[in-house]
Formats: structure tokens, C-alpha cells, sequence
């Protein structure tokens, strides 16, 4: 069976969860292995300038609770099935984190004031570092985005990954 690619993108400003709870994370599949190709965090603003670290942990359990909001898995190639990722979620308030197998990457960005971002100031982007792809083996295993530290407040920000499925 070739290999079939996707994307998935909040449609419009996310606002993540706050503290160190994750406000992503996306869990395997039942049926295919998926690769995580790239995930890039834009443009985060918040009442002050602040930086962040973002921290992508691998996990071997699902997050659970919070408040989901499911990204929409779009088949870069219309002769693409659906895919077969069981959770590619945002988070709005808080889940439960699932359990860590460990960091695959911490990173560190500047996230500007909302007033600033109105200015034109730039904030820093991220595309998270995943070498040759974090590989995702049955719906147990997964991938989360969460801060390092809780930010001192509410954080506003896209976010995008791309994946394979095979």
C-alpha cells in the first residue's frame, strides 16, 4: 500500500491550555503506522512578551479529559483514504497528560504581546524538531505539545502537523 500524507491545522487562533497540560496531542493508529513529519507552533502572543519553551514529549498512553477540540485530517492526495490517526486534537483547557516515554524536543521561542503582534512586531515561529519523523505504532503510543512552565498568561497560537500513514 503506497504511502498516504496528511495535514491538519486549527482553523483560526487557538487558545492553549493553560499551564504544563499539553494543548496538543495526537495518538496512533489501530490499523497503519503513522510518521510525524513536521509540527510547527505560529506566531503565540500573550498580554506581555514572554518567552516560552515548548517541550514534544512521545507517550505511551493517551491524554484524557480536558477540553478537545479535533483537527480536521486532510488527505493531501484526494485518492488518500481517511486517516486512521485516533486523536489529532487541540486542547483549550486542560487534559491529563498521557504517560511520557520521553522529550523528543524543547524548544524555545519568543511569544510577543497581543498589543505588539497588533503592531506588526514579529513573534517567533517553531517547527518542532523531528528528524526523520516520530513513529507512532497502535493507539497507545503518541505525541504532545506542552509548556515548560505555565506562561504568566494566556496563550494565543496556530499550530500545523503533517503525517504519513503506511
Amino acid at each position: 500500500m503506497p504511502v498516504q500524507k496528511y495535514i491538519a491545522s486549527t482553523s483560526g487562533n487557538l487558545v492553549a491550555a493553560a499551564g504544563t497540560s499539553p494543548f496538543f496531542a495526537m495518538q496512533g493508529s489501530a490499523t497503519k503506522v503513522i510518521k510525524i513529519t513536521k509540527l510547527t507552533v505560529d506566531a503565540p502572543t500573550l498580554t506581555l512578551v514572554e518567552y516560552l519553551t515548548v517541550v514534544a514529549r512521545k507517550t505511551s498512553t493517551a491524554v484524557s479529559g480536558g477540553t478537545a477540540t479535533a483537527l480536521t485530517a486532510v488527505p493531501l492526495d484526494s485518492s488518500h483514504s481517511a486517516s486512521t490517526a485516533s486523536i489529532v486534537n487541540v486542547y483549550t483547557a486542560a487534559p491529563t497528560a498521557g504517560s511520557a516515554v520521553g522529550v523528543i524536543s524543547s524548544e524555545r521561542l519568543l511569544g510577543q504581546a497581543a498589543v505588539a503582534a497588533a503592531a506588526g512586531l514579529p513573534s517567533d515561529d517553531m517547527t518542532i524538531k523531528v528528524g526523520d519523523g516520530v513513529i507512532l505504532r497502535g493507539i497507545a503510543e503518541g505525541l504532545s505539545l506542552s509548556f515548560a512552565s505555565a506562561p504568566a498568561s494566556a496563550v494565543t497560537l496556530t499550530l500545523e502537523v503533517e503525517w504519513t500513514e503506511e
